[in-house]
């Protein structure tokens, strides 16, 4: 919160001046997320403003405008797994999902974007995301032997000004039911699920 006040203050701009709260949903750092999605319900609550989510995978993608290429934005989940979707952009720069929005691991990512990328008939993947310069070669690599070019994206961070730019296709959110989407289970709830079993589809958050 001192961070959104001091930048209002830069901005000589007050809290009641705020039209609405646009928050990145996730995927991304539990803790991360978990922080920004409170903070954000707490200020449309407070202010009595509309709350929006948009999902950050979806932002990093809106760093690249090439209707040429299969634009896959890539969040690091450690241990070689990945969140990752792709997108396509069209010349008037309207953007569709091309694989959803999910948690998977290295190998998996790949086959999905080489399948992809041949139904398409895209011949160039743009990876979209911080921490990418190592996995470049890797990806490289596995594209070799295709005619797919691999590049990395200059801009790989969140801009909120990409997060404005979509308003007009997001639908305010209920606030009170607003929730992270986190893409996988917490260690907690995965712990949570060895013991009691995960067969009546009931949440860890609903069941403690």
């Amino acid at each position: 919160m001192p961070t959104i006040t001091h930048i209002l203050e830069q901005e000589n701009l007050k809290l009641n001046d705020i039209q609405a709260v646009v928050v990145a949903q996730g995927p991304g750092s539990y803790t991360g997320v978990r922080i920004g999605v409170t903070a954000a319900k707490t200020m449309a609550k407070v202010l009595n403003k509309k709350l929006y989510g948009v999902s950050t995978l979806a932002l990093l993608a809106r760093n690249v405008l090439d209707s040429e290429a299969l634009i896959v934005p890539v969040i690091d989940a450690r241990n070689h797994n990945f969140f990752a979707s792709a997108y396509s952009v069209d010349e008037e720069g309207h953007y569709s999902e091309q694989l959803k929005e999910q948690h998977i691991d290295f190998e998996g990512l790949v086959n999905q974007l080489r399948s992809k990328a041949v139904k398409l008939g895209k011949n160039k993947l743009i990876f979209v995301g911080e921490s990418l310069k190592e996995q470049q070669s890797e990806f490289s690599d596995l594209f070799s032997k295709t005619e797919v070019k691999i590049e990395v994206a200059k801009d790989n961070l969140v801009h909120a000004e990409l997060a404005i730019s979509m308003l007009d296709q997001l639908t305010p959110e209920n606030i009170d039911l607003f929730v992270p989407e986190y893409l996988r289970k917490t260690q907690a709830e995965t712990d949570w699920a060895k013991t009691n079993g995960d067969h009546d589809g009931n949440q860890y958050v609903e069941e403690v």
